[in-house]
């Protein structure tokens, strides 16, 4: 079992071997789970082949372009970031798996061509766009961390201090229409949108004969001025049947999914390939630690076992009675992570970082690393 390792450096290992250079760590592993374990942007009938041409518009430091590559190892893809430290990365991780069929945009994809300021997060840079609001941000994150942890409380305040910190950078703005023309794009299997309150500015930079060429689209949406209803209806209006959803992370915060799916597209045959069947590295070399442990039921031997058990058991809200029991595996999730590093300061006044958990994954390892930081 392959394991997250994070270095200074600014580079991580996911759990499927996957490393990336990134901007911060929780953020990174909060999308990777979203990317390749939920498969957010892969739901209600979106189907793909390789050789698909995909366009991922909001690509952050590149964790879709990288899943779809590691799918459709021949796959065309078009990922546009605008923000300068985020495209930096983005270029990075392209490279670092020698992707030369991606095509790199460094343009907030809208609905007019010209010069902008774009708002930059370091501490939440998936957060950052056009239309950012620092109030705004932490208020809809607050929200999701207690729909994450909904029996914890007041550690969302203490989570969000220092994250919507602000920089501005200057930007070039491009119309989706004027960057398929550049790039002689004649037909587009899925459209990905995900930029921050800009959708509605990607999707009116689009001419009608642009919309004709586009089978598959999915758009995160901010329900600001109507917009789920007028992007269902523009949706409806371009032959691709929409449907709404909400992950169960997003209740209360205005962020929707639409998916639409042109109605003659039928009959793709859906290959996806389980993770780590395609991509190769060719930097950053990294030892990642396999586990040989047995699988057969081992109970706590020790006390800080019991107690980790205990606290694994309050958070995860399932009994846990094994020491190798996996966090993740039980449903962990990286929001969850935070309470439990805030849980184990509390019984132990030792304070873990939050990779700990990515890298000691069951209650025997975790319990072992908590013993000889609070023995030593």
């Amino acid at each position: 079992m392959k394991t997250t390792s994070a270095k200074p450096d600014g580079v991580i290992t996911m759990p499927n071997g996957l490393s990336v250079h990134h901007l911060n760590v929780h953020e990174t592993l909060a999308i990777y789970q979203k990317i390749f374990e939920e498969e957010v942007y892969m739901q209600e009938g979106v189907m793909l082949e390789d050789g698909c041409c995909v366009l991922d518009i909001g690509a952050n430091i590149g964790l879709f372009t990288l899943y779809l590559y590691d799918r459709f190892p021949h796959a065309r893809v078009y990922a546009a970031e605008p923000v300068p430290p985020i495209f930096e990365r983005l270029k990075t991780n392209i490279e670092l798996y020698d992707l030369r069929s991606a095509t790199l945009w460094p343009f907030a994809v809208s609905n007019e061509n010209g010069e902008a300021e774009i708002c930059f997060y370091p501490n939440m840079a998936g957060n950052s766009g056009l239309y950012a609001d620092p109030e705004v941000e932490t208020a809809v994150t607050k929200i999701f961390l207690e729909n994450m942890a909904p029996n914890e409380t007041g550690f969302q305040e203490q989570a969000l201090v220092g994250k919507f910190k602000t920089m501005v950078f200057g930007c070039q703005r491009r119309t989706l229409s004027e960057l398929i023309v550049q790039a002689n794009i004649d037909h587009i299997d899925l459209l990905k949108i995900d930029v921050e309150k800009s959708e509605w500015d990607v999707l009116d930079g689009i001419d009608p004969q642009h919309w004709a060429i586009i089978d598959q689209i999915v758009v995160e949406v901010h329900a600001i001025e109507n917009r789920v209803q007028r992007i269902i209806e523009m949706l409806n209006d371009h032959r691709l049947r929409p449907k709404v959803t909400q992950r169960a992370s997003l209740v209360n915060t205005g962020i929707f999914q639409i998916y639409g799916i042109r109605e003659d597209v039928v009959g793709l045959n859906n290959r996806r390939p389980a993770a780590g069947t395609h991509l190769r590295r060719i930097q950053v070399d990294q030892n990642i630690p396999e586990d040989s442990g047995s699988s057969n039921l081992r109970t706590a031997h020790s006390a800080t076992e019991m107690v980790i058990m205990e606290i694994w058991s309050d958070l995860l809200n399932t009994p846990v009675t094994d020491v190798d029991a996996e966090f993740f595996e039980l449903g962990g999730r990286s929001l969850l992570a935070i309470v439990l590093m805030r849980k184990i300061y509390q019984q132990y006044s030792v304070e873990l970082p939050l990779t700990t958990i990515y890298e000691y994954r069951t209650v025997k390892e975790f319990g072992a690393y908590v013993d000889r930081l609070f023995f030593r």
